[in-house]
C-alpha cells in the first residue's frame, strides 16, 4: 500500500502506455500518458499463491505442496470529475478550477480509456502500462495491464452528462518470457515443481528435464501413484518432488 508524497509539491499519479512486453519502450513523457485528477490516497497490492491441497481419503489435512505465485495485482480508484469543487473525505470542498483546466468528464474518461484499453498497431492488443507516482521516471510503482475497469457515474448535468465519476481498477503485473527464464529456476531439483503432460512425453524424458537425470523417474511415479508410467495422459499433471541428488 503506498502513500502520498511527502514533498511540498504534490506529484499525480501518471499511467504510461507502451507496446513491449519488456517496458523497453515505455517513454515517461508519452503524449498519451494519462495524469490523475486526483490522487488516490492509498491503492491495494494482492497477492495469491496456488498450492495442490490434495486430501487422502479419511485424512483430516494435506501437506500443502507449492504449485505456482500468481501474478500480483493492484486495485485502485480514481476520480473523474468536471464540476470544479471535490469532496475529500470530511464533506470539504477543493476547488480545482484555480489550479487547473478541466477537461469534461466524457473526454478524462475517454484519454485515460486511451492509455488502457487501446490495441496496439502490431500487437492487436490492449498496450502495457506503467504507473510513475513522482516526477521522474524513476519512480514507477507498478508494470501490467489492466484487467477490469468499473465506471461509477455519480453526478450528472441536466442534459445527462455525466460530471462525476467513479473509476475502479484492477491491473495484473505483466513480466516477460525472457525476463521470467532469467529469474526463474525452473529444473531447480530441491524445489516442488508441477508439469502438464504434452503429447511425446515420457516420465523418464519429463524427470531428466527437472533433475538432469532420467532415473528419478520410479520416484516421481512413486509420488504421483502412477500404476502405469510408461502411458502418461496428455493434459495431466505431474508432481517433481524436491530430490537430495547427495542422497545415494
Amino acid at each position: 500500500m503506498f502513500s502520498l508524497p511527502t514533498s511540498g509539491e504534490l506529484v499525480k499519479m501518471k499511467f504510461v502506455p507502451c507496446e513491449k512486453a519488456d517496458f523497453s519502450d515505455v517513454d515517461f513523457n508519452n503524449k498519451d500518458a494519462y495524469t490523475a485528477l486526483v490522487n488516490p490516497e492509498t491503492f491495494d497490492e494482492n497477492y495469491e499463491v496456488k498450492f495442490d491441497e490434495k486430501t487422502p481419503a479419511g485424512a483430516i489435512g494435506s501437506d500443502l505442496k507449492y504449485k505456482k505465485m500468481l501474478p500480483d495485482t493492484i486495485d485502485l480508484s480514481l476520480v473523474f470529475d468536471s464540476t470544479g469543487i471535490l469532496q475529500d473525505d470530511n464533506g470539504l470542498g477543493t476547488n480545482l478550477l484555480s489550479t487547473a483546466k478541466i477537461d469534461p468528464v466524457p473526454d478524462q474518461i475517454k484519454a485515460f480509456k486511451k492509455v488502457m484499453l487501446e490495441y496496439n498497431g502490431s500487437g492487436h492488443q490492449p498496450r502495457y502500462v506503467v504507473i510513475y507516482w513522482g516526477k521522474s521516471a524513476s519512480n514507477d510503482v507498478f508494470k501490467g495491464r489492466l484487467t477490469k475497469l468499473t465506471l461509477n457515474h455519480t453526478l450528472f448535468h441536466s442534459d445527462g452528462t455525466p460530471i462525476r465519476t467513479k473509476a475502479k481498477i484492477t491491473m495484473k503485473r505483466s513480466i516477460d518470457i525472457k525476463t521470467q527464464k532469467d529469474t526463474k529456476k525452473d529444473t531447480s531439483p530441491d524445489l516442488t515443481h508441477i508439469r502438464t503432460v504434452k503429447e511425446g512425453d515420457t516420465l523418464p524424458l519429463m524427470t531428466n528435464r527437472i533433475y538432469g537425470d532420467p532415473k528419478y523417474f520410479l520416484e516421481v511415479a512413486r509420488v504421483n501413484k502412477l500404476t502405469n508410467f510408461r502411458k502418461l495422459k496428455v493434459g495431466s499433471e505431474i508432481i517433481f518432488p524436491p530430490i537430495d541428488k547427495t542422497v545415494s
